[in-house]
């Protein structure tokens, strides 16, 4: 018999170190461990096991492979819950084969037959396909040199990229089109994709919006650029020594570059719902100046539409930046999610790391995100904005304490929308 254990982690763990305690105890028994090995058949690991008494695989599979994988567990399960590993893992590898073709079938109908046939999803159209390259830096993707990795996402990866003939520093984030397989995601995509670059990028840039410049796809994945620009405003934060002064003057900056950019994605017909420290970028006048002179929003990932009553009642958002209509699925206007973590946003600005962290996070992490209950207990959420208003009240600038009072309001529809904030002590010098 074939005994056969299953570990399976997501992108939020440290994969390494336990690939990396994995790896110690097999070793430690004699046994051998394949770094993103693939098992492809059985024979693979009967030809392992003959000269080794355990054999563990690390290795990455996309939804699919865990679909595929949950599958054949439930199906040995149900059948006979003595079966050894032997069959559990042919079981598995012929699902996942399936699901495989199954999600073959469905890329292309996502990502050719429908934007070619459907307006909705026309921004999906791929004109032309390049070779993608192997993403690894100084390589290729159509005209555009990777030279280096800014970050990972859920939804694919960030790199810096040059591009012959343009003299702006670029950036190209990937996102490989079997993760995104469903309606939903395919919506996101063209909505993002319809509000920053259908529109003309410099009117983008006057509204402090960063436009995507340019779309380009291959088979596998869809790839877009943007200016590199400026540093999220929570670097700045933490990495510029601002007195209380200049502290003021750059939350004004902010908030009043937020607000615009905020009214131009609201009168379009669309809800940003993820605002929030690291999508707002900012650029002092000079490399190493302290005063703020550029906003941008940027990181439209979950975008959509006003009218989409279904996007509307999704959970989404980071939390400490969800607005409480969104965390008991009654959302009605999704302009005043946006207004709501904005207020956020400045609060987090007006504050030390410490008083945000114990007098505004904590409170918002004991909420049930996932609950969805109208009648959930929001009351933690209440006292939260009353101790904040009481501190901002005492210890900050009337202005900035006047958009909070304005923006963090329990009810949306007492809370106003963007192009309803009061921001005339805002503009004074």
């Amino acid at each position: 018999m074939t005994r056969c254990w299953i570990i399976v982690t997501s992108d939020l763990v440290d994969h390494a170190r336990i690939q990396e305690a994995v790896e110690t105890l097999v070793t430690a028994n004699g046994g051998v461990h394949h770094l993103n090995g693939v098992l492809r058949t059985l024979s693979d690991m009967n030809v392992l096991l003959q000269d080794h008494p355990i054999v563990s695989v690390s290795t990455e599979i996309d939804e699919f492979g865990r679909l595929a994988l949950g599958n054949a567990l439930n199906a040995i399960h149900e059948e006979d819950p003595e079966r050894d590993g032997n069959t559990l893992l042919e079981r598995y590898i012929k699902t996942r084969r399936k699901l495989q073709s199954v999600s073959r079938h469905l890329r292309k109908l996502l990502w050719d037959w429908i934007p070619e046939r459907v307006c909705e999803f026309r921004a999906l159209r791929a004109r032309q396909l390049v070779d993608p390259g192997d993403f690894s830096i100084g390589s290729h993707f159509g005209e555009f040199v990777l030279t280096g990795t800014i970050g990972n996402g859920l939804s694919g990866a960030t790199f810096s990229c040059a591009k012959p003939g343009e003299s702006r520093p670029l950036a190209l984030k990937m996102m490989r089109k079997s993760n995104l397989l469903t309606t939903k995601a395919i919506t996101r995509a063209s909505s993002e994709i319809t509000l920053l670059h259908g529109q003309d990028p410099d009117a983008l840039h006057r509204r402090n919006i960063l436009p995507i410049l340019e779309v380009v796809h291959s088979s596998s994945f869809m790839c877009y650029t943007f200016e590199l620009f400026g540093t999220s405003l929570c670097e700045f934060s933490m990495n510029m020594n601002e007195d209380i002064g200049l502290r003021e003057f750059n939350t004004k900056e902010v908030i009043t570059a937020m607000h615009d950019a905020l009214e131009h994605v609201h009168s379009h017909g669309y809800a940003h719902r993820d605002v929030k420290g690291e999508n707002i970028l900012v650029r002092p006048a000079s490399g190493k100046g302290r005063y703020i002179t550029d906003v941008r929003l940027t990181n439209f990932g979950i975008v959509c539409r006003l009218d989409d009553e279904t996007a509307l009642g999704e959970m989404c958002g980071t939390p400490g930046f969800i607005a409480p209509e969104v965390i008991t699925r009654q959302v009605q206007d999704g302009r005043k999610v946006d207004v709501w973590a904005l207020g956020c946003v400045v609060l987090d600005r007006s504050v030390d790391n410490d008083w945000f962290e114990d007098n505004w996070f904590t409170p918002n992490a004991h909420l049930n995100y996932g609950d969805g209950s109208a009648t959930q207990d929001l009351s933690p959420l209440q006292h939260a904005v009353f101790n904040s208003l009481q501190f901002l009240a005492e210890n900050n600038d009337a202005a900035v304490f006047d958009f909070v009072r304005q923006a963090l309001v329990l009810d949306p529809t007492q809370r106003p929308n963007a192009d309803e904030l009061t921001l005339g002590w805002m503009l004074q010098p």
